[in-house]
């Protein structure tokens, strides 16, 4: 190792005779003692390629956590979606917008997202059991049958949306969820009460929300689902041009909905 100019220090020979274990007599000195190793702490010459990978093992930050971020799409399957090919609509438009949310979780690398479907026609049910990572989600097509059940599903949504302890899907520390809405019809049971359970969720309070009013869909629920109060991150879209189903939906889940989660995250790492 060299050290700087200034860090070296001139001795006589007195001090090194000490400093090196040499006995100065008559112009001879003795052999320079060389200690042994102790058993206790080993000395062995400094691997260069040891050293390397030490430094570079302590310069790597720690892993980062990722918060999860949870997607739900709530759909009208009733009867009436059949009209017009609005189903079809759907069931093509809903896949491009995951291949975007996708996308947007590789490149912000802060949130791993979950998804999950809720159906809702004669009572509701979920596409899936649980919410999955979003690679991993495959959009199974959706089949329209019977009548509008939304409060069911706003029941069911608000259950899910309880914290995991008290038997939710939820953890504590999460992004807000995304909520997506898409009806074209009235609700055929009380779906006021059911909305009423739903906000009393804290995540539910704190969620982006979505609605997409189709043709014939009661403007006013979709309203209550969004709010009264205007907000930023609660929109609802309506679409009068199926043509435009895919493009807007893509556009309102990924560009602005998502975009809404960018805002919370923590700066980019420098």
């Amino acid at each position: 190792m060299i050290y700087p100019s200034s860090h070296l220090e001139i001795i006589d020979g007195e001090n090194f005779s000490k400093n090196c274990s040499v006995q100065m007599e008559s112009g001879a000195a003795s052999p320079i003692h060389t200690p042994q190793a102790s058993s206790t702490f080993p000395i062995r010459p400094a691997n260069p390629t040891d050293i390397k990978a030490i430094l570079k093992t302590a310069r790597m930050p720690p892993p980062q956590f990722k918060k999860p971020l949870h997607y739900i799409w709530i759909c009208d399957c009733s009867e009436s979606m059949q009209n017009g090919g609005k189903m079809s609509s759907v069931n093509a438009a809903i896949p491009q917008a995951i291949q975007s949310i996708c996308e947007f979780e590789e490149t912000v690398k802060k949130a791993s997202i979950y998804m999950n479907a809720l159906k809702f026609s004669c009572g509701a049910r979920w596409m899936y059991a649980d919410n999955i990572p979003v690679k991993s989600f495959v959009w199974e097509n959706l089949q329209c049958e019977g009548i509008t059940d939304l409060g069911q599903a706003f029941l069911l949504l608000a259950k899910s949306l309880n914290l995991q302890s008290n038997g939710g899907k939820m953890p504590e520390k999460a992004y807000p969820p995304v909520l997506v809405l898409i009806s074209d019809g009235y609700p055929t049971d009380d779906w006021e009460t059911g909305l009423s359970e739903l906000n009393k969720e804290f995540w539910a309070q704190n969620a982006v929300r979505l609605a997409f009013s189709l043709d014939g869909a009661d403007r006013e629920v979709l309203q209550a689902f969004i709010g009264d109060v205007v907000d930023k991150e609660k929109k609802l879209i309506e679409i009068t041009d199926l043509k435009k189903l895919a493009s807007e939906i893509k556009a309102n889940t990924t560009t602005y909905g998502m975009q809404k989660i960018r805002d919370r995250m923590p700066p980019p790492d420098r």
